[in-house]
């Protein structure tokens, strides 16, 4: 049997993040899957869903708002480039990329 951490570790820490990613490894996964989408700006970051919604509950669209901006209402917000560093190799990752 295979275990694919799913969104990294979702249910242990914040789907798609670094902090996620680090926690599927800690557990010894064999696979982690994780969704991408684009920025306003092209930068490939980690999300499932079409809209970031912050804590405030202000819903910004990804494919209309820089990164910068973004991360101000989502600190904890992951490039791909910081996900497969923090990953660094160790296991096989599943990419999703998402439309739009």
């Amino acid at each position: 049997m295979k275990i694919i951490g799913h969104r990294g570790a979702k249910g242990l820490a914040p789907e798609n993040t670094v902090a996620s990613m680090l926690k599927a490894l800690e557990h010894h996964v064999d696979e982690i899957e994780f969704d991408v989408r684009l920025t306003k700006d092209h930068v490939p970051i980690l999300l499932h869903d079409p809209h970031l919604v912050d804590p405030a509950g202000n819903e910004l669209p990804i494919m209309s708002t820089d990164f910068d901006e973004l991360k101000k209402h989502k600190p904890d917000l992951a490039t791909l480039e910081e996900a497969l560093s923090a990953i660094g190799g160790r296991v096989p990752v599943i990419i999703e990329v998402k439309p739009h």
